[in-house]
Formats: C-alpha cells, sequence, structure tokens
C-alpha cells in the first residue's frame, strides 16, 4: 500500500477528483477551501447530479469518519443529488460500508458509491492509472 498519510486534506481531495473523474467517466469540479455544502466534488455546480464527499481521515479510524458523515446527512439531503459517493482514506470493513450507505441509501446506488483507502490504493495500482499515480 502506498503512503497516503503524508497528503493534506486538500491533496487528498485532488487525489479523489482524479479517481472519481476516471471511475465514473466523467469531469468532476472541486472548489477553494471553506463552507462547501456537503459539496467537495460534483459534476455540474447547478444541478449538482453526482456529489462526491472526501474524507480524509486516514489517522482517525471509522468511528470519526462516522460522526463526520452523520453530519453530512442534512446537506445530501438538502441538495438531493441523483448519486452520492464518499470517497475516504480510511481502510473499511464490509460492515463499515454497510453503516455508511445505510445514512445515504436514499442517494447511492449500492456499497460500491463508497469508495475506501483499499479501493484507491488498488485503481492507482493498475497499469492504465500511472498517470494519477504519477501526478500526485
Amino acid at each position: 500500500m502506498l503512503n497516503y498519510s503524508n497528503l493534506n486534506d486538500l491533496e487528498f481531495e485532488a487525489l479523489c477528483k482524479d479517481v472519481m473523474s476516471r471511475k465514473l467517466g466523467r469531469k468532476l469540479q472541486r472548489f477553494g477551501p471553506g463552507r462547501d455544502g456537503g459539496v467537495d466534488l460534483t459534476d455540474d455546480t447547478y444541478r449538482r447530479t453526482t456529489i462526491v464527499q472526501v474524507k480524509h481521515y486516514i489517522k482517525s479510524g471509522f468511528p470519526a469518519l462516522l460522526t463526520a458523515l452523520k453530519a453530512e446527512v442534512p446537506k445530501v439531503k438538502e441538495n438531493s443529488p441523483m448519486e452520492y459517493y464518499v470517497c475516504c482514506s480510511t481502510k473499511l470493513t464490509p460492515d463499515n460500508k454497510r453503516d455508511i450507505y445505510l445514512l445515504f441509501s436514499d442517494y447511492m446506488a449500492s456499497t460500491a458509491n463508497i469508495i475506501s483507502l483499499i479501493e484507491i490504493d488498488d485503481f492507482l495500482q493498475e497499469a492504465e492509472n500511472a498517470d494519477i499515480l504519477r501526478k500526485h
């Protein structure tokens, strides 16, 4: 596994933008620091059909991640995206993914909408994604 702990929050968000843009096959936008209304990455700033929430909790663990995601629920309901994804720097168990999915099930097709550090690392290890790895 690569070392992700040397990335700060904004660098991890930039990495997730590139990973998720490629995974979803569409360009995502990210924004400057500040209150984001629950939108770290989106395909369209007006319609917000796809929203990706990025959480860099590599040192905090799952309980802190889950607490932070619970605070996002009202924002997600307000934005009401067609697709919602969580991209996080935490290694998750199947039960962890289920717990997150249950928070956002109205906006997620499945637990596949939850991208953990393991999936990010596997994705970056694939030869066709070497450009993203080199960039970050």
